[in-house]
C-alpha cells in the first residue's frame, strides 16, 4: 500500500508507481467519490 499526504492547499501527489499503473498523464482527470465503507475512490476518466 502506498501512502499519499494532503498538503496545505488540499491537493493530493500520486506517487510514480500509481500514476505509471493507471497511465496517468500531467492533465489527467479523475472522479472522485466516497464508498459506503467511507473510503475515498479515484477513477481516471477516459
Amino acid at each position: 500500500m502506498t501512502t499519499v499526504t494532503l498538503i496545505s492547499k488540499g491537493q493530493l501527489t500520486l506517487p510514480r508507481p500509481l500514476r505509471d499503473a493507471l497511465r496517468l498523464v500531467p492533465g489527467a482527470r479523475l472522479q472522485a467519490s466516497i464508498d459506503q465503507q467511507g473510503q475515498l475512490v479515484l477513477v481516471p476518466l477516459q
